[in-house]
Formats: structure tokens, C-alpha cells, sequence
């Protein structure tokens, strides 16, 4: 299929409840980065999950890929979106909302989807990477950003994406190994602690999965290059928690966009010591933190900024 046709992407549900919620995985993983998660809180909210075209173990993967149809160039940001959207919507019905749980590039998309589709959002709950914080592309930082991060996975990634279809057993290894040693070197230098976590989930993808970051470098270089109109966010009148590890060796986030969100109402910033992610490293912290605010929002977000003003005290 071409680039953009618009997939089919199977949203999965359990539990009950009065509310529901959309949990949105990143890279390189899948509806499982959730488990923890969806088993703490699905006896109480009806619980939405799914797995992007092409993620997933690689067997399962090519399976779901052969049966929807899916492009092997991959989709947009923009039509993974609206994919997604309209799965929730058809699950949930018209007219009704989801509080999103989003990390990685699920953070990213949860931001997308509140900007394109706010009426199908409650709040955002946002973990690690926010790009709606960052400042429009400007042409020296977009350089900078592509030979420093793209050094580390993102360009390897992107040559696993345009082998895929030339050599799949050459884009499957690369995809797999840098996946592998990005997620394990980050987990084992941030959280030592579970080391043992990372050695024994070594990651299976297909190469397809770099499609990702073609999209992102892409879109990055075009908008600074005035190609492409730089996203136009909604305003921040969404109520938001962001959750982020402060262990890393560098943040995905614009710190000054983080602290400002502790002074909008309905909206938090929490930093937890540990990396990239959150869920695995901080599974017990981070399952208490969501159970809490999700049964009382405004009183969560009300007693954290009140203890982070009497500790400044």
C-alpha cells in the first residue's frame, strides 16, 4: 500500500468501569509495556490498548501486518492518529471521553491526538517524552539533534526501516540489537536495580519499526527548513500529568514547559529517579501514583504542589 493509507490499527479492551482509558506504548514496544498497568486498573475503568503497524515480537508483528493490509513504508504521525481515534471512538461511542496514558512515542501521540481530536480527551497523562514542549525546530539545533541523537539508535533505526524491504534478515538484526542495547544500556546505567529485568526481555523487532524516526528526522528537517508548518499545539487547557525519569542522560522534554506545569491548574510535573522507563523501573511508585490520581485528579494534583511548597520551606 502507499505511504498515508489509512490502517487499521485493532484496539483491544477489558474491564469496566465508568471511565475509560488509552494506553498508548512507544518505542520499540508493545500493548505489553502496559501489563502492570492494565492489571491494576482494569477492575475499575475499562481499560483500551493496541499495538502500532509493525511492533510487536517479529512473528506476531509480520502476522498482524499481513492481515491489515499494512504499508511497509510505515504511516505519519498524523494517520497513526486519526487511526487511533477513530478505533477508540468506535469503542466508546460519539460524544464520549478517555483519559490517555501515553509513553514514548505514545507521550508524543497522546499530544497529537488531544490536538487533533480534543474533544475525545479527558486529560493526558504523559510519560517521559514530551515534544509539545519542545521550541519550533530552529535549522542549527535540528542539525545538532540529528547527529547527536541520531548518532546513538535513531539513524541506525532508520536504515533497519529502509532495508526492510531490500533485506529483511539484515533490518530485522540491526532493528533488534540496537533496540536491544538502547533499552537494556538504558535501564542497567539508570536503574541498576533491574538489571536483571533488562538481560532477561531481550526485545524482537522488525526493521519496519523505523519508520518512526524517518517520520520524526523528516518532519524535524522540514520545519526547519520551512517546508513544513511547525505543530500548532492546542493550548495547555487539556489537564495534564507528566511523569518523567530523572536519571537519564539526557531529557526528552523542555525542563522550564515541566516546571510551568506545576502552576497550571489541574496539572503536574513529578520527576522519578530512574530512566526511560518508568513503568518497569518504577512499576510500584508508578502504579500508586496513577491509581491515586486517577480516583481523585484535582486533590492528587492539590496535595503533590502543596508537599513540593512546604518541602521548599
Amino acid at each position: 500500500g502507499k505511504r498515508g493509507k489509512f490502517p487499521n490499527i485493532p484496539i483491544k479492551q477489558v474491564g469496566s468501569g465508568n471511565k475509560t482509558i488509552l494506553f498508548m506504548h512507544g518505542w520499540p514496544d508493545d500493548e505489553h509495556i502496559w501489563d502492570s498497568q492494565i492489571d491494576l486498573l482494569s477492575p475499575d475503568y475499562k481499560c483500551l490498548y493496541y499495538t502500532l503497524p509493525w511492533f510487536g515480537r517479529t512473528d506476531e508483528a509480520r502476522a498482524v501486518a499481513k492481515k491489515e493490509g499494512y504499508s511497509q513504508s510505515g504511516y505519519s504521525f498524523e494517520t497513526l492518529t486519526d487511526s487511533i481515534a477513530l478505533g477508540v471512538t468506535n469503542c466508546i461511542g460519539e460524544g464520549n471521553q478517555v483519559i490517555v496514558i501515553g509513553h514514548d512515542w505514545g507521550g508524543y501521540t497522546a499530544e497529537l491526538i488531544q490536538t487533533r481530536h480534543p474533544q475525545l480527551i479527558e486529560r493526558l497523562v504523559v510519560f517521559d517524552v514530551s515534544l509539545k514542549s519542545m521550541p519550533p525546530p530552529s535549522i542549527l539545533r535540528s542539525i545538532g539533534e540529528l547527529i547527536g541523537v541520531g548518532l546513538i539508535y535513531q539513524w541506525q533505526m532508520i536504515l533497519a526501516y529502509a532495508l526492510a524491504t531490500r533485506a529483511p534478515g539484515a533490518a530485522e538484526w540491526l532493528a533488534t540489537s540496537k533496540a536491544t542495547t538502547v533499552k537494556n544500556h538504558m535501564l542497567t546505567t539508570c536503574a541498576p536495580e533491574y538489571k536483571h529485568i533488562a538481560e532477561s526481555k531481550p526485545t524482537d523487532n522488525t526493521g519496519e519499526i523505523g519508520y518512526v524516526y524517518w517520520e520524526f528526522q523528516k518532519n524535524v528537517l522540514k520545519t526547519a527548513f520551512g517546508f513544513r508548518e511547525h505543530t500548532h499545539w492546542e493550548d495547555n487547557s487539556c489537564p495534564t500529568l507528566f511523569l518523567y525519569g530523572a536519571r537519564k542522560p539526557f531529557m526528552f522534554h523542555n525542563q522550564d514547559w515541566a516546571r510551568n506545569l506545576n502552576n497550571m491548574v489541574g496539572s503536574a510535573s513529578i520527576g522519578l529517579p530512574c530512566g526511560h522507563w518508568l513503568q518497569i523501573e518504577q512499576q510500584g511508585r508508578v502504579n500508586q501514583i496513577l491509581a491515586d490520581y486517577l480516583k481523585n485528579p484535582d486533590v492528587f494534583v492539590s496535595e503533590y504542589k502543596a508537599k513540593k511548597v512546604k518541602s521548599k520551606l
